[in-house]
């Protein structure tokens, strides 16, 4: 699944400014990401990035920034989105920045909107970019502006008169700087452009990449559109996500709805998206005082019939779109793991000391008989919602060479008192975040929900083993 392996990129730094716990990886915000699946990844595993973001704008912010506020009628959008786990390890929309098509990964754990641009210099090579030249409306942020005000420091190449931060890879343009504690990253400046979204139009601020670590993003993805529960996202300069300037606008309500698939998916934008709910939805309050969309936990977990005692329970559960698997501080994932060691060594695999399947970033050739062996998890959260994690949602099918396995769904996160919900168990909910009443639903999903709009470009066999040296591929049966 993954080129690395993390809690979503262990989290990312997300302005100097901002000292936050590590997530992914140290430092300040930590984050991992994702390149395709485990069962072609090395031990290490992979993952995708928890973006950290700093708090809603201020009513001074807003004020000093009017040009980002107005109000009209909200209504509401419906968007397909691409990718999948097996494929690629991360969902994406298709966007249209100054009219120009990109595909973003769609990020519940950050802020941030951003893209290629045409000047953009080790991208990939097949990637879609955002070319100024073709927009009628589209304007880099000059680090003169009054607008690029995040301070000089975080890597500015020079200070402006008035201490802006001036770009060191995009001449003149205000300093834009994405950081992961595993070393990826990109750099650009600061672009005012429309951004048109599933039909929903609206002016925005995103980076510009005109640099990036050859690992930042996936095939088939282009940038990132960060949809967190923070409002805007600072890098240095802090500006508004593009969802709240939707919102800001008056052209969604401040709520929308994510269903994905093994592959595809769907997204409302400004609704609760009732049609692909098998069951009623339940709430559960958000955790205000978070960046994240976060519940909390209670000190309950049950594996098949009996209750689980971590040494150490974790206390909130964040709930990520960026994130391909579930993630457990290591101290919880190595004591489920001695659990399972002990209760089902029967299982083919699982017992072989140091080469056991039950480790993140690794697959087995499985049998079916075996993987409905296994025992089904549940995590309890506090307002009465428990997500149920049967085996053959925790385990993830696989398909290299022809030949079938199945991949651990969980990993392990610098994290250590959060679990991280990904996309592992997102396959199997309906999740609804909604910020005005400052609570996240889940429902079950429909069987294969949004999987008709699945990318028919994810049918390609994207092997591990294309970016990672070793593979951690078993064949116990």
């Amino acid at each position: 699944f993954f080129s690395r392996f993390c809690s979503k990129r262990d989290r990312e730094r997300e302005a100097g400014a901002h000292a936050m716990r590590g997530g992914w990886a140290a430092a300040l915000v930590v984050t991992c990401t994702v390149a395709a699946w485990p069962a072609v990844v090395a031990a290490t595993g992979v993952a995708v990035p928890l973006r950290f973001r700093a708090g809603p704008p201020s009513a001074r912010w807003a004020a000093d920034h009017p040009q980002f506020f107005t109000q009209q009628r909200a209504g509401t959008a419906s968007v397909p989105l691409g990718g999948g786990i097996p494929s690629i390890g991360m969902y994406y929309t298709r966007v249209l920045l100054g009219g120009q098509e990109v595909h973003v990964q769609v990020d519940t754990g950050s802020s941030t909107l951003a893209a290629p641009l045409k000047v953009c210099k080790h991208c990939r090579r097949d990637d879609r970019r955002y070319n100024l030249e073709m927009s009628e409306k589209g304007e880099v942020v000059a680090c003169e502006s009054s607008m690029c005000n995040g301070g000089c420091g975080y890597g500015c190449s020079s200070c402006s008169s008035s201490n802006g931060c001036c770009s060191a890879s995009y001449k003149g343009g205000c300093h834009f700087k994405l950081s992961y504690a595993d070393g990826s990253g990109a750099s650009g400046a600061l672009v005012r452009d429309e951004l048109d979204w599933g039909g929903i139009k609206v002016n925005v601020t995103f980076g510009g990449i005109a640099e990036e670590t050859k690992d930042f993003e996936r095939p088939r993805v282009d940038g990132i559109l960060g949809i967190g529960h923070s409002q805007q996202g600072c890098h240095p300069v802090c500006f508004p996500s593009a969802f709240a300037k939707m919102v800001s606008e008056g052209l969604v309500d401040d709520i929308f709805t994510i269903c994905i698939s093994l592959e595809g998916g769907q997204m409302l934008l400004g609704g609760i998206d009732e049609s692909a709910m098998a069951e009623k939805i339940t709430y559960v309050p958000a955790v205000e005082s978070s960046a994240y969309w976060t519940a909390r936990l209670t000190n309950k977990v049950t594996v098949g019939d009996d209750t689980f005692q971590f040494s150490k329970f974790p206390t909130q559960a964040v709930v990520d779109s960026g994130t391909t698997l579930l993630g457990l501080p290591r101290t919880a994932f190595d004591e489920l793991r001695q659990y399972y060691q002990k209760h089902y060594c029967k299982i083919p695999g699982l017992c072989n000391g140091a080469g056991t399947w039950f480790k993140p970033g690794s697959c087995s050739a499985m049998k079916t008989e075996h993987v409905q062996a296994l025992p089904t998890l549940k995590f309890y959260l506090q307002g009465g919602m428990t997500l149920v994690l049967p085996p053959d949602v925790y385990m993830i099918p696989y398909k290299d060479n022809g030949r079938d396995y199945m991949c651990l769904g969980l990993m392990i996160t610098s994290m250590a008192n959060e679990i991280v919900v990904g996309n592992t168990v997102m396959r199997r909910y309906v999740t609804v975040y909604d910020r005005v009443k400052s609570r996240i639903g889940f429902a079950l999903s429909k069987p294969d929900c949004g999987a008709q709009t699945r990318d028919k470009s994810s049918d390609t066999d994207y092997s591990l083993a294309t970016n990672v040296p070793a593979a951690e591929l078993h064949n116990d049966r």
